[in-house]
Parts: structure tokens; sequence; C-alpha cells
């Protein structure tokens, strides 16, 4: 059985390092909302599998 982390330990954590490392080693960091390229954040669009997310679930979107 899993235990649940809180949405901040999650984002502290190695897995999320790693999964975001992961995500953008596949796909662009380039901003989604207005295609900034670079220094984008990967957000979650649902956290229904936080800790196993699919690639849909990631967002990466820019500070504006």
């Amino acid at each position: 059985m899993r235990t649940a982390l809180s949405y901040l330990d999650y984002m502290d954590s190695t897995t999320w390092q790693s999964r975001r490392a992961a995500y953008f080693a596949q796909f662009e960091n380039k901003c989604m909302g207005c295609g900034f390229n670079g220094g984008s954040e990967l957000h979650h669009i649902t956290y229904e599998r936080m800790g196993l997310e699919l690639d849909e679930d990631l967002v990466p979107l820019c500070d504006d």
C-alpha cells in the first residue's frame, strides 16, 4: 500500500525531481501558455495520479 505524501513533500521529493527531469528529457521545456522557450516549471493538470503521473497529467508553464 502506498503512503500518501502531502503535495509539498512530493514537490520536494527525489521522485518528483526525477519525474520532472524525465518529462523535460522527452518534451520541450516550452511554456504551453505563451510559448516562452526555457525556464518553464512543470505543473499538474490533475492530481488524480500524483506520484504516478502520466505525461498527459503534466504541463510546462512559465511564471507569467
